[in-house]
């Protein structure tokens, strides 16, 4: 990709990725968080750096942004915006709900950039929920490439959004047959696969023929279940 930069009597183009305007650093095997509330004609960036180099993992715990192509929202695996994308924010439906996306990185380094127009923002609420304001959790790892740490007690899915194939991180009570279910908006099973493990062990699901939308992805054991939200994408 090639950017025009302008400087007195010169005009200049450079292959330079986007530079961040929020540059932050965290430690091997720890976490931060963080939370944004865009505002209307607004632009911001941000890179996330793994001082271990390693595997990262990006959780949005809550956030809405106004569909493509009206604000738009982008996630490099990589330094700067000539890293692969990991996501784009869909055109339809008008509101996008960013709550219980993850997304996981195999460079070090996760970067995310935003613009927004002039009208339905998070400062204004406009068009989006009373929620709308942005908070993530952010995940710096050496033990799961790609992925980040992953306490023994969660459940957590991955890539999200995903497109063919996802993994799941069993939660501590996932101890014996499991019964693991996809179910779309309308509440209904679209997909059901019996894992028999232990706790802490990872399972995968093919999603081939699954149409692409907000479902949930399901674990249930005899006395417990987990949920969380799953995007599917093209």
């Amino acid at each position: 990709m090639l950017r025009t930069l302008l400087l007195p009597g010169l005009l200049l183009c450079s292959a330079l990725g986007l530079q961040a305007q929020d540059t932050i650093n965290v430690a091997c095997n720890s976490a931060i968080s963080g939370t944004y509330c865009y505002t209307n004609n607004d632009e911001h960036t941000w890179l996330w750096q793994n001082e271990c180099g390693a595997g990262i993992l990006l959780q949005f715990i809550s956030g809405t942004l106004e569909a493509a192509p009206y604000d738009h929202l982008a996630i490099y695996d990589g330094p700067d915006d000539l890293a692969p994308v990991l996501y784009m924010n869909p055109s339809t439906p008008a509101t996008t709900d960013l709550a219980g996306l993850q997304f996981a990185g195999g460079s070090g380094a996760l970067f995310m950039k935003m613009t927004s127009n002039a009208t339905n923002c998070c400062a204004t609420n406009g068009l989006l929920p009373t929620d709308g304001t942005w908070a993530w959790h952010w995940t710096a790892g050496t033990t799961i490439v790609g992925v980040g740490t992953v306490a023994p007690g969660d459940f957590r899915i991955w890539p999200n959004p995903a497109t063919d194939v996802l993994t799941m991180q069993l939660p501590a009570a996932a101890t014996g047959p499991v019964d693991i279910r996809i179910v779309d908006a309308l509440g209904r099973v679209v997909l059901r696969k019996q894992h028999a493990g232990s706790g802490g062990e990872t399972a995968t699901l093919q999603l081939h023929g699954l149409a692409p939308g907000a479902y949930s992805a399901e674990v249930r054991g005899p006395h417990w279940s987990r949920t969380t939200r799953l995007q599917i994408a093209h």
